[in-house]
């Protein structure tokens, strides 16, 4: 049976909490939805970078977001998101695909071109994108970012994929 001990520990893009049971230790990372019966509403400490530029698209994910008490900062478009990215520490940044002045992939592309010339470890990038084909997949991956979820996005599918790259990079560090 795990004790309610939760520690959370912050570093380097990397987030790290652990469940103390009597007789091992398990770390875990994981969000999860805010429940209605606990009042006491406090942010997981995951901070997150949304690029969207649609307005209705940008209420969704902030609603879904918040459910899941993450810390988020927006951008409307894909040079924002790069500015944001060189002088904030992200632990996920949800990429549409499609923006104005800079598009997602080539935000994304010249995000990992910093990270190589800096030698920092690759952040996960999640598309967000109306395009469902292997092709558009395809375009993402080769683009550098890590997945993607398609719109319109649902609170399962953004909790699980959160929880399975911090996990992943959880693992790395």
């Amino acid at each position: 049976k795990l004790v309610p001990r939760l520690s959370v520990f912050r570093s380097n893009r990397h987030i790290s909490a652990q469940l103390i049971d009597d007789e091992e230790s398990k770390t875990i990372v994981s969000v999860s939805s805010y429940s209605k019966k606990n009042k006491a509403k406090k942010d997981s400490g995951i901070r997150v970078l949304l690029c969207e530029d649609n307005e209705v698209n940008m209420k969704v994910a902030l609603m879904i977001l918040k459910r899941l008490n993450v810390v988020v900062d927006t951008a409307e478009n894909g040079q924002e998101a790069i500015n944001k990215f060189l002088h904030v520490k992200y632990d996920i940044i949800l990429m549409d695909c499609m923006m104005p002045i800079v598009d997602g992939y080539q935000a994304t592309v010249e995000i990992r071109k910093f990270e190589k010339e800096n030698k920092l470890p690759p952040i996960t990038i999640i598309a967000l994108t109306a395009n469902a084909t292997e092709e558009d997949k395809k375009k993402c991956l080769g683009a550098g970012m890590d997945d993607f979820i398609t719109k319109p996005i649902r609170r399962e599918i953004v909790e699980e994929r959160i929880n399975h790259w911090l996990m992943k990079n959880n693992k790395k560090s």
